[in-house]
């Protein structure tokens, strides 16, 4: 390949991997280029051919949430998650299972990992917001999950091994806490234990910590904010279903404000019970690859995704639209304006 074109190449894989990180337009949307055949060079996973197959899955991403927006069929909607989850398990498939350990070698290697369950969880997302309780719900709720937890631990291997004013330094911890709000929710609000190993709550707490620990940074503007909501988002959970109506506000970084109340409902007894399913694969998509390395693949969720038949609380969520002074772009939430928060 020519330099120009090499080159060329380049600025369209960070412009996409930039977009769909801020939620902003492609500036190089008319142009397209298919992932590498392979990303190892020499025996060993090259950092800029996995970065470009990486950069072509955040494009598929966004184009999921432009799709929503445009008003696309739920089924077209669906059929583009289950083609970047075939992509996903494809770039799986081309790495060596010992390159994903949590602690690999070189720094790049746990940047690259971060971003891949990063993009996973974005990818599912939505499907896992939604609260739909057939098998392909069921089963984003369970890879935004898994990918949570996997982005939890190399979050906190990696923020610390980055220079304090590394420019991509609030941009994991924006992403951190998509991951840390996905895990708080699903632990709070499933009926079945909590038997990963670490506990959720746990890698939540680690995550909450290592924002503090960098909230001095230069970098640290987002995660000065994120650390406390994430407190006190915690406490707020954790209280007991027969607490009083309690609430809290929120300033979530590039989003504003967010009011979060929380309210008792009378239980809605069912005759069966509460039944938990081991989440199936989609019966509609072919799947060729393997799970991500060092998921859990015996995690319960209910019949319902995230959300238990008979979960006694309700949670009212209201944003107000006052974004930060030092907020360039549109964090990624602001695409989700239909989700279901009881799903939560």
């Amino acid at each position: 390949m020519s330099r120009p074109a090499a080159l060329w190449r380049s600025i369209c894989s960070i412009d996409r991997l930039v977009g769909t990180i801020f939620g902003l337009p492609f500036g190089t949307a008319a142009h397209s280029f298919a992932p590498p055949q392979s990303v190892m060079v020499d025996g060993t996973v090259s950092p800029q051919e996995l970065f470009r197959y990486i950069a072509v899955i955040a494009g598929k991403v966004q184009d999921i949430d432009e799709s929503h927006v445009s008003g696309r069929s739920q089924n077209e909607l669906d059929q583009k998650v289950w083609n970047v989850e075939s992509e996903l398990k494809t770039l799986i498939s081309m790495t060596p299972s010992g390159w994903w350990t949590s602690k690999p070698e070189r720094l790049v290697d746990h940047v690259l990992q971060y971003w891949t369950y990063y993009f996973t969880i974005r990818a599912h997302l939505r499907l896992a917001l939604s609260g739909g309780s057939d098998s392909q719900h069921t089963y984003s709720s369970m890879a935004c999950f898994q990918a949570s937890r996997e982005l939890a631990q190399r979050y906190v291997n990696l923020r610390g091994l980055l220079p304090p004013a590394f420019f991509a330094g609030r941009v994991l911890d924006l992403q951190a806490l998509t991951g840390a709000v996905v895990l708080l929710f699903t632990s709070q609000r499933s009926s079945a234990p909590d038997e990963s190993e670490p506990p959720s709550s746990h890698l939540v707490q680690g995550i909450i910590q290592t924002m503090e620990s960098v909230s001095s940074h230069p970098t640290g503007v987002f995660s000065r904010q994120a650390a406390p909501a994430l407190r006190a988002l915690n406490e707020l959970l954790s209280k007991s279903e027969n607490a009083d109506s309690a609430g809290l506000t929120l300033q979530i970084p590039m989003l504003g404000k967010i009011n979060v109340s929380r309210h008792a409902k009378a239980a809605q007894p069912s005759a069966s019970g509460t039944r938990y399913v081991q989440a199936p694969r989609p019966t509609s998509v072919p799947f060729s690859g393997q799970a991500i390395p060092g998921a859990s693949q015996a995690t319960d969720f209910s019949a319902s995704g995230f959300a238990s038949a008979t979960d006694q609380i309700d949670w009212s969520l209201m944003m107000d639209l006052t974004f930060p002074g030092d907020a360039n772009g549109i964090d990624q939430w602001m695409t989700y304006d239909s989700w279901d928060p009881t799903v939560f």
